[in-house]
């Protein structure tokens, strides 16, 4: 299971993914796949918790 967080940018995203880093069952990444593209943008580990505002782009 993997938990996305689409943000606006300047919301707290940084500061949300650094208290996400406590949870000791979870992988937290700020802005981690920014560098991919395509289908790999989207292929998190196992577990991870995926902070970018650029993941709003995926929305409908």
């Amino acid at each position: 299971m993997n938990v996305f967080v689409p943000c606006t940018g300047r919301c707290g995203s940084v500061t949300f993914a650094k208290a996400c880093s406590f949870i000791t069952n979870f992988r937290s990444a700020y802005e981690s796949r920014t560098f991919l593209r395509g289908e790999a943008r989207l292929a998190y580990p196992s577990r991870s918790i995926g902070v970018d505002n650029r993941l709003s782009q995926f929305l409908g």
